[in-house]
């Protein structure tokens, strides 16, 4: 199976609530994210609002959208 055939057959579920995360936590957050990178020698990243992302990201996996 190629990775094209796997994300097409995997099925995933989710329910968000329609609420934004309130501005501490979205601090605290960032912060560990950084404390973690330095740690770690990663480079996680926390998006706010990763919809549009993760949307062109499946679309070029996909082979819908180029860029």
């Amino acid at each position: 199976m190629t990775d094209k055939e796997a994300i097409a057959l995997r099925h995933s579920v989710r329910n968000f609530m329609d609420k934004k995360i309130d501005a501490d936590t979205v601090e605290r957050i960032k912060q560990k994210t950084k404390e973690l990178n330095a740690e770690s020698g990663l480079h996680l990243q926390f998006l706010e609002d990763a919809g549009n992302t993760y949307n062109r990201l499946l679309s070029k996996t996909m082979g819908l959208a180029s860029a």
